[in-house]
């Protein structure tokens, strides 16, 4: 465990809750509200389009939200908060354009890596 907690964005939405868990603990009246903030902080780094995506593929993987929620150690009612705070940020998709969170033949976009020659790779996962 680092000495410092750092948001990666490069983490699902599930690896976001585990990797917070561990420095903030869920359910404290103190940590548990600071963990919450850290996943809002980690929504408005990667984006209104892969945070919403990212919430739709985790409920999908899990079967249900509810288990998803037992999973992540978070209630409904914060976790259906978060997806309206999520639904709130600043619409981050260009018309016509490749975008982070999309889904294309099955591979889900993290993010762009690299580009050249009329090209863009992405890691997807």
């Amino acid at each position: 465990m680092d000495k410092y907690f750092r948001i990666r964005p490069q983490w699902s939405l599930v690896e976001a809750f585990e990797e917070t868990n561990k420095h903030y603990q869920p359910g404290s009246m103190v940590t548990g509200a600071a963990r919450n903030v850290q996943i809002e902080n980690w929504g408005v780094l990667i984006g209104r389009t892969r945070a919403l995506a990212e919430i739709k593929y985790a409920i999908n993987s899990f079967g249900s939200k509810s288990k998803l929620c037992k999973h992540i150690q978070i209630s409904t009612k914060y976790f259906n908060m978060l997806e309206d705070f999520f639904q709130e940020l600043p619409d981050d998709k260009k018309p016509g354009k490749i975008y982070q969170g999309m889904t294309i033949s099955g591979y889900f976009l993290l993010k762009k890596i690299g580009g050249g020659g009329n090209a863009v790779v992405w890691e997807a996962r």
